[in-house]
């Protein structure tokens, strides 16, 4: 049992823990599970109310996109079977989440591409705008049915029990002798994607670059809390590297997606023009990255 005297708290994800020396694997892991499932089910009863939010998607998906990182990168710490079987059961969530996270940005995207069109151009560009809605109330309209799948139902209660009953084999273990190796192990994997990629890089090797990326981030933030600045520093230089990368990402789907459309609307010359557009931010965002 540990006397008053010889420990402190301090604010971890807004919940007081120990001090960093004692903080144990079981408490640290119980800590950031509970942060990412409670973050995904506030936002999941604000999309099982028929919110059609882009940020509140974004919230969701963002949840569901740090639990499976976690599960991954605190797979040493876990039950891999255990953490494996998890990531597998998000898979689906995270795809139907993705798909309207996705509609969201194509949609917000071609708007502003809209806005920079001349006079002519833009009054036909409706018909681009209006196909682009309706995929993006399709994704919505999934979302909605997915929660009325009893599937989903046991997937959230399963989800509330992940922090209350996370697979540790050693929970009493100091979590401040995993972080070096973890993050050795996380940092090497978006070294070696930034490696692998040609000259010039593939739009998929550099998306898995920003995978890579993420998952580098999202461990260090979780790590963060118990480091002091030197973490957080380290994880806001890798979330410029995703946010360059992301807007190639966001801006090579955009072209994809527009330049479908010239087949399926009248305005093909339009969508070929917002097409275009979209690929030169991506260009921009290559020379950057």
């Amino acid at each position: 049992m540990r006397s008053k005297a010889s420990t402190t708290t301090y604010k971890f994800a807004g919940v007081a823990s120990i001090a960093n020396e004692r903080v144990t694997v079981g408490e640290f892991l119980r800590e950031r599970f509970t942060q990412y499932v409670s973050e995904f089910v506030a936002a999941d009863e604000d999309l099982k109310r028929g919110e059609r939010d882009p940020e509140i998607v974004h919230r969701a998906r963002v949840a569901v996109r740090r639990l499976r990182s976690a599960l991954r990168t605190f797979a040493p710490l876990l039950d891999r079977k255990w953490a494996k079987a998890q990531r597998e059961k998000l898979r689906s969530l995270s795809d139907e989440l993705s798909a309207a996270r996705d509609a969201d940005i194509v949609l917000a995207r071609a708007r502003a591409d809209v806005e920079s069109l001349d006079a002519p151009d833009a009054l036909v560009a409706d018909a681009i705008l209006d196909a682009l809605i309706a995929a993006r109330n399709d994704a919505y309209a999934r979302l909605q049915a997915m929660h009325a799948d009893p599937r989903h139902v046991a997937l959230t209660q399963e989800l509330a029990a992940i922090p209350r009953r996370p697979a540790v084999p050693e929970p009493e273990a100091r979590i401040a002798d995993t972080i070096r190796p973890i993050l050795a192990k996380v940092s090497k994997r978006l070294r070696e994607c930034a490696r692998r990629c040609s000259k010039p890089p593939t739009d998929d090797e550099l998306h898995s670059v920003r995978i890579a990326a993420k998952h580098l981030r999202y461990a260090l933030e979780a790590f963060a809390p118990l480091t002091g600045r030197k973490l957080k520093r380290a994880a806001k230089r890798v979330e410029r590297l995703q946010d360059v990368l992301g807007e190639e990402h966001d801006a090579t789907l955009t072209a994809v997606r527009l330049s479908e459309l010239q087949k399926e609307t009248r305005a093909a010359f339009v969508a070929g023009e917002m097409a275009r557009m979209e690929r030169k931010a991506a260009e921009r965002a290559r020379s950057r990255w």
